[in-house]
């Protein structure tokens, strides 16, 4: 089977999908980038600018849509709310959501036990958000990620040390946290086929999990 292009397009550089087009059209006048299954449908979007909540309505109207990123840090402002966000991780066929604190002012915890009833996501990125110890029990009912974003969360180093029992991970992002020396040893112990993003800038290579080579 052919694979997915990995190269990200304007709205005008390709001919969308007659299924896609009025929402390819509205999100890039949003500088949305789109990226094409073998077929020419649209299974990613990202977003690093502002949008409006007409902009979460037209993710839905995606019907090849997989994964979705959001990255407005350069704003003070949110542009989609709580609910919305729920909404569209429900969505059958999403399997990847990163979003940042700019992107949505709060995940509650609603918000979280929503999350977990989703068995289709399978890469979540909560960037900068302080996510808690709380927030900690969500993901760890969540044996399906293979990707777990959370740098920035607040969570004690004892509740990260816990992520060890999420067996299927390949990539971690805990930058910005308390993790320790002994938790990321920990964790590469126990997840060798995960490439661990460390606290000291760092990284843990699934191909070489006892060693920490600084990022380049």
């Amino acid at each position: 089977m052919p694979k997915k292009q990995m190269k990200f397009f304007k709205a005008s550089e390709f001919a969308a999908h007659e299924s896609d087009k009025d929402a390819v059209d509205y999100l890039g006048q949003y500088k949305a980038r789109f990226q094409l299954d073998p077929r020419g449908r649209v299974y990613h979007v990202s977003m690093g600018h502002l949008g409006t909540s007409n902009c979460v309505k037209q993710l839905k109207q995606l019907p090849k849509l997989i994964s979705f990123a959001i990255g407005t840090r350069r704003v003070e402002f949110n542009w989609f709310e709580e609910e919305e966000f729920c909404d569209l991780i429900e969505s059958q066929n999403l399997q990847s959501i990163v979003v940042d604190k700019n992107s949505i002012a709060d995940i509650s915890s609603h918000s979280l036990r929503r999350l977990e009833q989703c068995d289709n996501i399978k890469y979540l990125g909560l960037f900068n958000y302080g996510i808690d110890d709380s927030a900690i029990d969500t993901f760890l009912r969540m044996h399906q990620l293979l990707g777990l974003f959370i740098s920035g969360s607040s969570a004690s180093d004892s509740r990260l040390k816990e992520l060890a029992s999420l067996k299927n991970l390949r990539r971690l992002n805990i930058r910005d946290t308390a993790a320790s020396t002994e938790t990321i040893q920990h964790l590469s112990l126990n997840l060798p086929r995960c490439t661990i993003f460390a606290p000291d800038e760092s990284i843990v290579s699934r191909t070489e999990p006892e060693r920490h080579r600084k990022a380049s």
